[in-house]
Parts: structure tokens; sequence; C-alpha cells
């Protein structure tokens, strides 16, 4: 934001009004004066006055200055509401580019701050458009990366990653290292989102290889360290998370930068309990604590409090651990932190379970159950309601190219009008002329006659592609939620007749049934992308058993609590040409039917075999099996439908759409109450 300064200054600077005497003409200048200075009180109340005459030329800039001084006096909201007001006036004068790209992202990143991510969707669309019509590749890739951090924050992390690997692409071809390290930090905080912690290390650290940063903000780097030391910690490298802390440590000592240590220092303290050094942890703790502490409770406050309850509670000192919780509750209840509020409830009901109050575990359990409910209910009402603005903005600009195309088409129509009445004067030598006039008007009609009906049938799949996404998310989705449901006001209404094994029973069955929900959810996104069009398939080397690994470690859970003993066996190191995640999405909906559909104390067993120049993998359960008139629809939309209350409909025609993406071959044998086997074959 820094950087708008001298844009501003300049831009009104060479467009003052000639009548240097006049009153208006000196607020301009102190107006300037002021903003140079960052009195930033002075620049609102002189943009104010400005902003009260009439016919004054350069409302949309004023506005934008007020929008820009409003933000670093940390009112969010108003500079949020003049950025908009700029906005609205830009078609009053003709602005260049950079101002235009400048007041839509800038308008993108107030919403983004104050946590409206869908609602700055658009705003960052619009900086995007209009750098690629400038052909602004900096633009492009700057525009590219906020819209990657705003999906991330929308959990709509296969869209983020796109995003920030095409503002890697560009920023590459620009051999800008500066902005590429920016773009691998990105990549590694989304993969720490993710919880894919190994490739977040991988990341940060290629990351902090380009020490240098924009505007040399040293505690850029700084906070880098801090995360890679936040990553190794994750995947249990404590020697590494300590080494790049104390690294961290030292570098905001030697600057003096007093914030990004204590940021760091929160790291270090999660590092402690990881080593179990309590009395270390909880010493840091209160320190952190009195640093964050302010009238206005923020997450790093939240965080210092987390570290001296774990100590206090590891160590045994449970009553001064519930204090402090209670505590922080008391300071968040009137807040929107129910990220904070849910984590706080499930450490409190673990502490009362081990000192034996279950009566307050329970109720503290209930509390956290409700406030995952919520922020899981709100994930995935934002990402249905991002993807349908993603459709509604690209179904306009479809509208709009409609209507350019029946424009042209008018035009063409106009002009063939305007020859055919000069070809009427025309004597008989010209007959022939204008045959071919007559013939070439025809194929040029037939042309745009053509263009528009592909236009309205590519119109009206989208809309299909909309009601089929919506009455999936209407039979695939609604009974096992209402099923979650149920189970709770089960657990809540009968909490104080159950004990502990019956109350263990139903969060296994929740448990259940939230995996169930989350499967049919990654099914459904990945049948919408695909209906959309817009996933870019790109096949690459990789090696099987990990992918394998990481699908059984997920669908093990369900299988434990139906007693189905899950395994798998490779006959070798196999690597395939494929795509991770549309493989990884064919063996987990595989094998989540077969452990649906197996019996409690069965198996579900995976193998892995070379055959002919093919990898042949083969996931045997023996379940329920499958009917000889079930298995000859199987794979179609007819299944779907047939089964729109199970969702194994969905899955299987996904499986066999995804392989036949991938090149490859599904096959399946069943024998009713005997078994069901499904074969996939690969070129190796």
């Amino acid at each position: 934001m820094k950087a708008i300064k001298i844009l501003f200054f300049l831009l009104l600077s060479y467009s003052s009004i000639s009548a240097q005497g006049s009153t208006k003409d000196k607020n301009e200048l102190l107006l300037l004066k002021h903003y140079e200075n960052e009195d930033f009180n002075k620049v609102v109340k002189i943009a104010d006055s400005l902003l009260q005459l009439e016919n004054l030329p350069k409302r949309a800039r004023i506005y934008q200055i007020k929008a820009d001084a409003l933000y670093f006096l940390n009112d969010v909201n108003a500079s949020l509401e003049s950025y908009l007001l700029a906005i609205e006036h830009l078609a009053e004068a003709e602005i260049d580019t950079v101002y235009l790209i400048e007041n839509y992202s800038h308008a993108g990143f107030c919403y983004l701050y104050l946590g409206q991510y869908v609602e700055a969707l658009p705003y960052y669309e619009k900086a995007l458009k209009i750098s690629r019509s400038a052909n602004d590749s900096t633009e492009i890739s700057t525009q590219l990366s906020h819209l990657g951090n705003i999906h991330t924050h929308l959990n709509n992390f296969e869209l983020a990653e796109e995003y920030f690997q095409r503002s890697y692409e560009i920023n590459f071809k620009l051999q800008d290292s500066v902005a590429l390290a920016y773009d691998l930090v990105d990549l590694g905080s989304l993969f720490f989102r993710m919880g894919e912690f190994k490739k977040a290390v991988i990341y940060y650290k290629n990351g902090l290889k380009v020490e240098k940063t924009r505007a040399d903000n040293h505690n850029t780097l700084i906070l880098r360290l801090g995360k890679l030391a936040d990553a190794y910690m994750e995947t249990g490298a404590i020697d590494s998370a300590v080494f790049f802390i104390e690294k961290a440590t030292r570098q905001a000592i030697s600057i003096n930068d007093s914030l990004s240590l204590h940021k760091n220092w929160l790291v270090k303290g999660k590092i402690l309990l990881k080593q179990e050094r309590f009395d270390s942890a909880r010493e840091l703790g209160y320190r952190l604590q009195q640093y964050f502490e302010s009238e206005t409770i923020n997450q790093y406050d939240v965080e210092a409090l987390m570290i001296v309850a774990k100590a206090n509670y590891l160590m045994g000192n449970t009553n001064d651990a519930i204090r402090h919780l209670t505590e922080v509750i008391g300071r968040l209840k009137t807040k929107d932190h129910k990220a904070a509020l849910s984590e706080i409830y499930q450490l409190r009901s673990e502490i009362f379970e081990t000192i034996g109050q279950n009566k307050k575990a329970i109720e503290d359990l209930r509390l956290y159950l409700s406030y995952t409910d919520s922020l899981n209910l709100e994930k995935r009402q934002n990402t249905i309601l991002s993807l349908s603005k993603i459709y509604d903005t690209r179904s306009k600009e479809q509208k709009i190219e409609l209507l350019e195309n029946k424009t042209a088409l008018q035009k063409v129509q106009a002009e063939n009008e305007r020859r055919f009445r000069l070809i009427l004067i025309l004597a008989v030598s010209f007959l022939l002329a204008l045959a071919i006039l007559f013939y070439v008007r025809y194929r040029e009609k037939q042309k745009n006659a053509t263009l528009l009906t592909d236009k309205n049938t590519a119109l009206r799949e989208l809309n299909t592609t909309k009601d089929k996404l919506f009455a999936i998310i209407s039979h695939d989705l609604r009974n096992p939620v209402s099923a979650f449901r149920n189970m709770t006001e089960a657990l809540v209404e009968n909490q104080s007749h159950l004990d502990k094994a019956k109350i263990s029973h139903y969060l296994k069955k929740m448990q259940t049934n939230a995996a169930e929900v989350e499967t049919q959810l990654n099914d459904l996104l990945a049948w919408a992308s695909k209906e959309i069009g817009k996933e870019r398939l790109e096949l690459q080397d990789l090696a099987v058993e990990p992918m394998i690994e990481q699908v059984f470690r997920l669908l093990s859970p369900l299988a434990e609590n139906k007693s189905i003993r899950l395994e798998y066996k490779l006959e070798d190191d196999f690597v395939i040409h494929t795509h991770p995640e549309l493989f990884k999405t064919v063996i987990r909906n595989l094998i989540n039917n077969a452990i649906k559909f197996t019996e409690e104390g069965g198996e579900v067993n995976l193998y892995a075999t070379r055959k002919n120049g093919a990898i042949i993998f083969t996931i045997h359960d023996n379940g329920i099996g499958i009917g000889k008139e079930q298995q000859g629809i199987l794979f179609s939309d007819e299944k779907m439908k047939a089964n729109e209350n199970s969702g194994m409909g969905m899955g299987l025609s996904l499986t066999k759409d995804i392989m036949d993406r991938l090149k490859g071959e599904i096959l399946v044998e069943s024998k009713e109450n005997v078994g069901t086997t499904f074969t996939l074959k690969f070129v190796a």
C-alpha cells in the first residue's frame, strides 16, 4: 500500500487546475503535503472538504487518497467504502490501467482483510482482467497470487494451487527471483493449510534461497524462517525446527524487530511442548501473553494462552490450565473466533475427563462439536458459493459474447443489404459479380448462424451442469448430513443417561458419517470441476506406494469402526504416468465402496502387479457383492440415478470417467454374498 503514495503524488501534481489562487487548489496542495508527511487524519479531513465541491474533475482520485489514508489509520471498513466510491466514479474520466488495477485490487484486499473472501473474488477477477487487457505480466502475476490466497481461505485448494502455479510460471519467465520467492512461500502456506507438511517444507526452503524481498523488508525473511520451523515441527523433525526457529530469533534480535521475534516465539513455544520441556514452554507462554495482551483479543494472544494452558495441563497443573482456558473463553464469546473456541473447548474437555469431571467434559465436548460443525458448514457453504460465483461470472461473459456476436451479425446483414442495393443498379455486365456476392453473403450468414447455435448450445449445457450440480448436492449430501444431525441430537438429549462406551459408540458413528460426507463432497467437487471443463490435466511419473498409503491412512478409521481388515500389497516399487489427485480419487472411491458394502469382520485388499507391460491393481472385498443386472449399468448415469441416496452411483460413474481420462481400464467381477473384485489397468 505504501508504494501508492508516490503514484498519488504524481497523479495529483500533474492534474492540478490552472487557477492557482483558488481555495480548491490550495486544499489540493495541502492534501498532497499532509499525505507526503503521513498526517492521515488531516488527509481525510481535507479530502472530505474537496468531495463536497461540485464538478470536481479528480473525484475518483480523491476518494482513493482518502481510502488509502483510512487504511493507514486502521479503519478498513471506511477505507473499503471509499475504494468502492472511487470505482463508482472511474467511468467519469479516462484513467490509465495502473490506476484501474489498483482500485479494484485494493478493494479486494479490504474484503480479504475483513474475512469476506467471496466478496473479494469479483474485484480481484476484475483487476486480473484489466491486467490481461494491458498485457502487464507483473500485474497479472500479482492478481493471480491474490486469487490464490482467496481460494486458499475458501478451502478451494486445487483452484488455489492452479493460481499460484500460473503466477509462478509468469515470474519464472520474467526471471523475477523476488516474486518467485513469494510464490514459493504462498505454495508452502497452501500445503501447510492442507496438512501436507513435507511439501510445505520443500516450498518454504526454496523460498528462503532468495534473500532479497520487496522494499527490502527484512522481517519477511524472519517470518519465513518461522514458517519453515513450524512445518518441520509438524513433520516431526524437531531438530530442524529448533535450528530454524533459533536462526529466526537471532535475526529478529539483530534488527530489533520485536513483533517478528514474538511471532516466532509462538512457534518456539509449540516446539518446547513437543520436546516435553513444559516449564520452559509455560514461562515463554507467560512472556508472550504479556507482549500480545490488549483490550481486543487477537489470534496471537490466544496462541500464547494455549501454550500456557497445555504446559500446565501436561505438568499436572490442571486447575491452572482450566482457569486460563475459562478466562479466554469469556473474552472470546463476544467475538467471532469459532476456530479458537473449538480448540479451547476440546482441550478443556480432555482436562475435565482426566480429573474425573465427566459431566463438564461432555458439555465441553458438545460445544467443541458444535463449533466444529459450524466451521465445517461455513467452509462447505463458502465452497458452494464461490463455485456459484465462478459459474455466474462465466455465464455472464458468455452472454456478453453472444450479444457481441449478434451485433456483429446485424452489421454484416446491414452491409449485405447495402451491397444488394448497389448491385440492383448495375448493368447486365455485372450479373456474374452479383451471383458471386450472393454466394458470399449466404456463406457468411450460415457461418454466423452456426456460431450463434454453438453459443446457445454451450449456454444450455452450462445451465444443465448447474442443475445437475444442485440436484446431486440435494440427493447425496442431505441424508448423511441429516444422519449426522440426528446422532448429535441423540447424544445431546441423552448425555446424562449414557456411559462412556455409549458416548464412544456415538462418536465413532459420527466420525464415520463425517468421513463419508467428506468423501462424497470430494467426489462432487471433482465431478463439478470435470463438468465445468476447467480442470487442466497434467500427467507425471509418480511412485505408487505413497499415494496408496495416503488413501489407506485416510480410510483406515472407517475400516476400524467395522472391524474390517484393510491391507495392500505391491509386487514392486511401481511408478506410473498419471495425475496424482485423480489417481487417488479412483482408489479412494473403490476402497470406500468396498468398506461400505462389506460387513463387520470382513476384508478389503489391494494388490498391484505387472503383466504384459501394464500395471494391474486389484481391489477385492468379501462383502455383499453386486447382482448381474446391476453390473451391466454399474458405471453409467442410470446407475447414479438409481443410487441417488447412497452416493455409490456418483462415485463409480466418476471413477469410470477418470479412468477414461487417464487412458486406463476398469473391470468388475462380483458374486452376490461372496464379494466383489475391481481391476484397474494402467500402461506402465
